[in-house]
Parts: structure tokens; sequence; C-alpha cells
């Protein structure tokens, strides 16, 4: 139990620090790129082992002519062995005004 209850702060402490939520890159026309990456990771033990991982990252280029928007992310999880999740997917998208 003591174990589940460090990984938990962690997971709480690394939320904090990196942001646990996914922004989104916000669109400004200056026709520069901008973005965001995101990770996050949950790891247990005790009568069932379980981790998952997850990455995303998106990105945007916008100018008064268009907009450019690239998005991707994955997630992976694992319990007791078996794997329960595995997902990547990239997205890409552009606009004209």
């Amino acid at each position: 139990m003591t174990s589940i209850r460090f990984l938990s702060a962690v997971a709480v402490a690394s939320a904090a620090l990196f942001g646990a939520s996914a922004v989104s890159a916000q669109a400004v026309n200056d026709g520069q790129w901008h973005g965001s990456l995101s990770a996050g990771g949950a790891f247990a033990s005790g009568n069932t082992s379980s981790r998952v991982l997850t990455a995303g990252a998106d990105a945007t280029r916008a100018t008064a002519a268009d907009k450019i928007s690239l998005y991707a992310n994955g997630n992976y999880a694992r319990a007791n062995g078996v794997t329960t999740a595995n997902l990547g997917r990239l997205v890409a998208a552009m606009t004209t005004t």
C-alpha cells in the first residue's frame, strides 16, 4: 500500500509541475510555429501490477492566409503482463481564409 501512495504522490507532483491537462496551441497570425508537449504516467503494484504512459504534442502555424495544425498523441497501458492500451495518432489539418 505504501508504494501506491508514494506513486500517487509522485503522479500528483508531476501533474502540478508539468501540467496534467493538454492545452491546445493557440493560433496567433504571426507566421511562427506555436505548440505544446505533454507527458504522463502512472505505476502501481500490489494485488495488481499496472503501468500507463501517455504523451502528446500539438503545433499551429497561422498567417493571414492560412492555418496549419498538427496533433499527435500516444497511449500505452499494461496490467498484469497484458497490454490493455496501445494507441498512436497523428492528425494534420490546413484551413484557408
